[in-house]
């Protein structure tokens, strides 16, 4: 099955959610070396055994992928069904006052640890030196990341002049900046700066 990825000669790592930019969420998403790709991305991740190990989440590169461990999907579904029983036997409300705006860029992305970083020069020829910054991931199709030109494999060291280590590092500054003066790192070695304006959505 074409939607069903094996894990065989590798030891899953671990990423936290905050490593991946994904906040709010306090989760350990598995690194893996298998090919994930646009047919089995959200398929299962299985072992040797057959068994279903995690979710198909995110391609990072070739031989870095991330999949969401089952026993966190078996906890989501489960509260899916606890609030559709909740909304079954009580009339559920929402306060249009209590919304709050989130900005964004619009990409996928995760923090470079050292430990990621070895990877990718093992991985994949690199002719320039890094030791920090945010990996871009992927880049959503007519978000503002996309029009200002940032592409896949980017690498967001700097945003209005602050060193950016982490992805909490760059969503603090997608919050609190109007503007954002990216300094990037292309996968050829070339640095040179993006303006982008973050969107806005409730």
């Amino acid at each position: 099955d074409s939607g069903v990825t094996t894990i065989l000669n590798t030891s899953p790592l671990f990423r936290t959610s905050s490593e991946l930019g994904l906040f709010g969420r306090n989760i350990n998403y598995i690194q893996t070396d298998c090919m994930i790709t646009g047919g089995n991305s959200g398929g299962p991740l299985v072992n040797l055994d057959g068994q279903v190990i995690g979710i198909n989440s995110m391609k990072a590169m070739t031989g870095i992928s991330f999949a969401l461990p089952i026993n966190y999907a078996k906890l989501f579904l489960a509260d899916i069904e606890k609030k559709k029983l909740k909304q079954s036997t009580s009339k559920q409300t929402t306060s249009i006052t209590n919304r709050r705006q989130t900005r964004y860029l619009g990409i996928k992305m995760f923090s470079l640890t050292p430990q990621i970083i070895e990877e990718m020069r093992y991985r994949m020829p690199m002719t320039f030196s890094i030791n920090k910054g945010v990996y871009i991931a992927g880049v959503m199709v007519n978000s503002t990341a996309q029009r200002a030109g940032l592409q896949p494999g980017d690498i967001i060291i700097q945003v209005n002049g602050h060193d950016i280590e982490t992805s909490a590092d760059l969503l603090k500054r997608v919050q609190e900046d109007e503007t954002l003066n990216l300094k990037i790192v292309r996968n050829n070695g070339l640095v040179f700066n993006i303006v982008v304006t973050p969107e806005s959505i409730e």
